[in-house]
């Protein structure tokens, strides 16, 4: 699956948390969602000044500072939302292509539990069919509409 072909299916399956997902379909995916957080952050930056311990300075604050972090930081807001759901999805989806329940994704919740659930998202899917769904590498991408 290709970059492109990602990005369209997991789009597509916004809110489809069952069934499998393939390697490179969710780390296509992780890809766009991680250019989208750096575009959101270049585009809506959140500068406030700040003093040498990095602690925001109130005394050079202003209320257009204010102003322009609010509107920034709800335009990256709006727009990490709208990519959360489809990326919890594909991460679901993908726990499933290696035979394990849509739970462990709470294992994230935990330090040591995200480097489980990369280990997983690196591990090749159970081959054919398993209780989730069937093999999403031997699935036909496309449909064919002849007859």
């Amino acid at each position: 699956m290709t970059f492109l072909e990602s990005i369209k299916t997991c789009l597509n399956k916004y809110a489809t948390f069952s069934g499998r997902a393939s390697r490179s379909e969710f780390w296509w995916f992780v890809l766009f969602f991680i250019i989208v957080g750096f575009v959101l952050d270049m585009l809506f930056p959140i500068d406030l000044p700040v003093n040498s311990d990095g602690v925001i300075d109130k005394e050079l604050l202003s209320a257009e500072d204010l102003n322009v972090a609010l509107r920034n930081s709800v335009a990256q807001l709006i727009g990490n939302l709208f990519l959360f759901i489809p990326y919890l999805s594909v991460g679901i989806r993908r726990l499933h292509d290696v035979g394990r329940s849509a739970w462990w994704q709470l294992i994230s919740l935990t330090g040591i539990g995200v480097i489980l659930l990369i280990y997983w998202s690196c591990k090749k899917g159970t081959p054919g069919p398993n209780r989730f769904g069937e093999d999403p590498l031997q699935q036909p991408q496309f449909m064919n509409t002849e007859t």
